[in-house]
């Protein structure tokens, strides 16, 4: 069954188509400190853990839909694509990402028929600069999403989107967690895939230093996006269990470590 957001876009672009491992916050930061001396020495990124250990598929999935049915909604019509810009970004960049994560999932899932060809597209999204050519690249995207086979080169860990509209959807998504975990019981399943494509956003901008003026600093970069990815691990866990108390201590810890990253790298 094709999703109503799915069908509803359809109709509109004339196409007929279109589904840990956990660790508490104190012992993500001994975690973030026992990266690989030598790949730190070097300034590279340390080794990516399997995806389903912090980013579990089918809730990457479930806020792909969700991004998608939002893009579905900015891309309606010009006005409102040049009026909502910045959603549109974030958006678009978040879909890159989910894309990235699901075509180097360690699980199998509905859309690893054409992953690669998902992310190619994404990312044509991601870099469209005017109404015409975004549209252009969702209904490529729509199509892929629902079984379209296309080749394409598989992606890597390399950097994949700018920072900016990024880091701006970290913020987005931190603030909607923090309001999550308050009635945690009614939003877990927003909880959990929230928290999911924040692990995989930690993740994503790891091997980009873009904020790191002095590459002498490189392994503090690194730390800390483990440290956020692992605190997103820690809010899961609780979050399975349905234990709000832990859950707002790992919201506590998420943010201290957005903090300490801003403090050092903005």
């Amino acid at each position: 069954m094709s999703p109503d957001w799915l069908q509803g876009t359809n109709d509109r672009i004339s196409l007929t188509m279109f589904n840990r491992r956990t660790l508490p916050a104190a012992a993500a930061i001994w975690v973030s400190f026992a990266l690989p001396l030598a790949q730190l020495a070097l300034g590279e990124p340390p080794a990516p853990e399997k995806v389903s250990t912090y980013a579990p598929a089918k809730d990457l999935i479930s806020q792909f839909d969700l991004c998608m049915q939002t893009l579905g909604e900015l891309l309606e019509d010009a006005e409102t694509f040049e009026a909502k810009s910045k959603s549109f970004a974030r958006n678009s960049v978040t879909v890159v990402v989910i894309a990235q994560h699901l075509a180097l999932h360690d699980e199998s899932h509905d859309l690893k028929k054409a992953p690669p060809a998902i992310f190619h597209a994404a990312s044509k999204l991601a870099e469209a600069e005017d109404y015409d050519a975004a549209q252009e690249a969702f209904a490529t995207l729509l199509s892929l999403a629902a079984g379209e086979t296309s080749e394409a080169a598989m992606p890597t860990w390399e950097p994949v989107v700018e920072m900016e509209p990024l880091m701006e959807q970290v913020g987005f998504l931190n603030s909607k967690l923090r309001r999550g975990v308050r009635r945690l019981k009614r939003n877990r399943d927003d909880v959990m895939r929230r928290v999911a494509v924040l692990a995989a956003l930690s993740q994503a901008v790891m091997p980009d230093l873009s904020f790191v003026a002095d590459k002498e600093d490189a392994p503090k970069w690194f730390a800390l996006c483990v440290e956020m990815r692992d605190a997103c691990g820690a809010l899961r866990a609780a979050t399975v269990a349905g234990d709000e108390d832990s859950a707002k201590t790992a919201v506590k810890a998420l943010d201290q470590s957005c903090k300490a990253c801003h403090d050092i790298f903005r």
